[in-house]
């Protein structure tokens, strides 16, 4: 008995069978990430270093997540490792600082950073101190804004934060050095010898500080009295020794024998 059941065509059999890849593709296909995932993955790479993919990811994030003020923050930090242009910088941190509230003392170490790197000291020195008036974690706000001050000749404005970071026991070097200049700038002698005194004793191999320390004792040794005048002095010559053994020599040129004229 002869079948009356008609072959289906060969061109019917392979647009089904593209039909069910594309079907079993899209099922099992990874659903497209939300602007939180986006965010906290550009984090983790900008983290780990990977700033390229950091900023693609951040770039991503601030179109899914316009509103979230952290997110331009984070942005403004990818833009700046990978060499944006300063007006793209700007507009992220601008940005920021208009949704993050002004508590935030991360947002004002940020600005002071971008404005410190612009040349506007001035600008970059009141972004730190709010970001110290809003218990900014680092002690960086204070040691940056402590040499702006010392740069403006205003030293006394230093002194409060670096006691703070002394009482906290962080950064004692670079604090012990920078409370030294304070002192000395303010004219407080007795307080900013001590404080010469322990700056040397984090960094005793130091020129630059020991040169500091010797134009310190320059100044003030011969304005002190009795015994304490004679113990400054010999401190005096004994650091100018030290300095002078530190110093790279001058290597002495050898003179070429000249030789007799022919006339």
């Amino acid at each position: 008995m002869a079948s009356n059941i008609t072959p289906t065509p060969r061109w019917w059999c392979a647009f089904a069978l593209c039909l069910g890849i594309l079907f079993t593709s899209h099922a099992f296909a990874a659903p497209a990430q939300t602007g939180p995932q986006v965010f906290y993955a550009g984090q983790k790479a900008l983290e780990q270093g990977k700033y390229v993919e950091a900023l693609r990811l951040l770039r991503q994030a601030a179109k899914l997540l316009p509103h979230w003020g952290h997110v331009h923050l984070e942005l403004a930090q990818a833009l700046q490792r990978n060499g944006a242009p300063l007006k793209e910088i700007e507009a992220a941190l601008l940005q920021a600082q208009k949704l993050l509230p002004a508590t935030n003392p991360r947002i004002h170490w940020m600005m002071g950073l971008f404005w410190e790197g612009q040349g506007e000291r001035y600008k970059a020195l009141q972004s730190y101190i709010q970001a110290m008036k809003w218990g900014h974690l680092s002690d960086k706000p204070c040691l940056r804004a402590s040499k702006i001050w010392l740069s403006f000749n205003q030293g006394k404005q230093a002194i409060p934060c670096l006691l703070t970071l002394l009482k906290k026991d962080r950064s004692k070097a670079e604090t012990h050095h920078l409370l030294a200049q304070a002192y000395t700038q303010d004219k407080q002698v007795e307080k900013a010898e001590t404080q010469w005194t322990l700056a040397r004793s984090y960094r005793p191999l130091s020129v630059p500080l020991m040169q500091g320390v010797y134009l310190f004792y320059v100044r003030f040794a011969p304005t002190r009295r009795g015994r304490q005048r004679w113990k400054w002095m010999r401190k005096l010559r004994r650091i100018e020794r030290r300095l002078k053994r530190l110093s790279p020599r001058r290597r002495r040129r050898k003179m070429r024998m000249l030789r007799p004229s022919r006339r």
